[in-house]
């Protein structure tokens, strides 16, 4: 059984939570981005009188609202939904800790690790640690998601959360070492001791960070998409 997912023992809860999230997020996106984006489109397409331009340009533009509030929607639930569990469950530690013990090699028949020489422990580059903790990462992510019967739907939310909390933890050790320079030798103990009190803290503000730029960008390109196509709706000879 994962690692990961023995903390879902509230996974119902959790995947409710989710749901809720999700479903609000999306009805605030279509109820008020969604109408003024509209606005906007129609604006510019109806200073031109056709109707064949006016069903077009709406047609696109509902397509583009809705894939947007599908994606974002998603993203954010996420994002709160991996905060959320980070808060009750402080996986994130129990994350790290597997991480570490699988780039030293530190199992149950070999508790010192697997490197004969202690400076291997005090030297690794910045692309040799990415390396092996993607390594790592696809060894927790190779795991049995749960043991326990669980609906296919709530099988795949499991999954998607084992995925994000491993893909992030790996991401925040990453960037906590990149400051150093990717040519500087990285000590693996000190790192780990710096890190582990706070690495549930710190994957959560990553999450958020990440989520929210993400979703600005989205944004942004998706309008400025859709008011080109009017523009460009605009000019078609109908």
């Amino acid at each position: 059984m994962s690692m990961i997912i023995d903390s879902l023992r509230g996974v119902a809860g959790l995947f409710k939570y989710a749901l809720r999230t999700f479903s609000l997020t999306l009805f605030a996106i279509e109820c008020l981005y969604g109408p003024l984006l509209t606005a906007i489109v129609l604006w510019i397409v109806i200073a031109e009188d056709s109707l064949l331009r006016l069903i077009l340009a709406l047609s696109i533009n509902v397509i583009l609202v809705m894939l947007l509030g599908l994606f974002v929607s998603f993203q954010f639930t996420m994002s709160k939904t991996v905060s959320r569990f980070l808060e009750r469950t402080a996986i994130g530690r129990r994350i790290f800790d597997a991480l570490f013990d699988l780039v030293l090699g530190i199992s149950d028949e070999s508790p010192e690790g697997r490197f004969s020489a202690p400076q291997s422990m005090h030297g690794m580059s910045l692309s040799e640690l990415e390396d092996k903790l993607n390594a790592a990462g696809d060894v927790l992510l190779s795991q049995k998601v749960v043991a326990a019967t669980l609906p296919r739907l709530a099988l795949w939310f499991a999954g998607k959360i084992q995925r994000t909390l491993v893909w992030a933890t790996i991401r925040v050790i990453i960037r906590s070492c990149s400051s150093e320079g990717s040519n500087s030798s990285i000590d693996l103990l000190m790192l780990r001791q710096n890190l582990a009190d706070v690495i549930d803290a710190k994957i959560a503000d990553y999450l958020k960070l990440h989520a929210t730029r993400l979703m600005i960008s989205l944004f942004i390109s998706v309008s400025l998409l859709a008011i080109l196509l009017a523009y460009g709706i605009r000019q078609i000879p109908f």
